[in-house]
């Protein structure tokens, strides 16, 4: 059961979108801005339902403190969004700084 909501996580960096990347990086935006951009959307739909499990799920919320790091999500989008891969790439140190903080944010956004 855990695992389909930690894959909320892995769905939100395949449908990262380079353009978006690049405005977002560009603009200093934050997850939290995009999040309340989303509306009324599936993603989101699958976020909330996730942060309610997480919220009380310990173990689960320690296991997506685990995979939710850098290198991870750097891999991962590198094979599932090589796009939006490129483009974190080409920013060198401010696009990892950017990754870092999404990864900060989207957590919080989980309650973890």
């Amino acid at each position: 059961m855990a695992r389909s909501y930690i894959n909320t996580y892995f769905m939100w960096l395949k449908s990262l979108q380079p353009i978006d990347v690049v405005d977002a990086i560009e603009q200093g935006k934050t997850i939290e801005q995009a999040y309340k951009e989303l509306g009324i959307n599936p993603l989101r739909m699958g976020i909330a339902a996730a942060r309610g499990f997480l919220k009380i799920s310990k173990t689960s919320q320690a296991k997506l403190r685990e995979i939710a790091t850098v290198d991870l999500t750097l891999m991962t989008l590198k094979y599932e969004n090589p796009g939006t891969y490129d483009v974190i790439q080409r920013y060198g140190e401010r696009g990892t700084a950017y990754i870092k903080q999404w990864i900060q944010g989207a957590l919080k956004i989980l309650g973890c």
